[in-house]
């Protein structure tokens, strides 16, 4: 029986620890660590060029060339506040660890996708029809999906 093979060392899905051995890492891992790359090799680019270029805007709706924009977004966090992407991606790796565990990898990073890309389209018809003049709005941030999977970790396990 190798160390790895031992009850102790598997989660309550059977599979082993994220991290033991270098095994297989959870999705939430991977969006977690791409994520937080993204946002370190903005630091070294002017001006933010990086964050900004992947920021969805409400003229995006407008223009199908940019749609990319309603997923990148999720993967840009304010660069003036290491708090965001911290937070965001800790609630996303507190219960997201467990939501995966029930969808498994790939339907868990569908669910997280969708996640983004409806609420940013969502967040788009709204601010293309309350907009303010004379203001620019940017959206970036995870903290729509991490809602989302939030909110399933709570249907899925309401007594924790």
């Amino acid at each position: 029986m190798g160390l790895y093979d031992r009850e102790y060392y598997q989660d309550e899905y059977g599979s082993p620890r994220e991290g033991m051995g270098g095994g297989n890492r959870m999705m939430v891992t991977n969006i977690v660590i791409l994520t937080a790359a993204l946002f370190v090799v903005n630091m070294f680019t002017p001006d933010n060029w990086l964050m900004k270029k992947m920021a969805a805007t409400p003229d995006v709706l407008k223009q199908p060339w940019l749609w990319w924009k309603f997923l990148t977004y999720g993967f840009a966090h304010d660069p003036m506040a290491i708090s965001h992407v911290f937070w965001n991606m800790f609630g996303l790796w507190i219960f997201g660890r467990d939501v995966e565990g029930v969808y498994g990898p790939k339907e868990f990073l569908r669910i997280y996708l969708v996640a983004l890309v409806l609420g940013s389209v969502v967040w788009a018809v709204r601010a293309t029809f309350l907009r303010e003049p004379n203001i620019t709005y940017l959206l970036w941030g995870a903290s729509g999906a991490v809602t989302t999977i939030i909110l399933l970790f709570v249907f899925h396990f309401p007594r924790r």
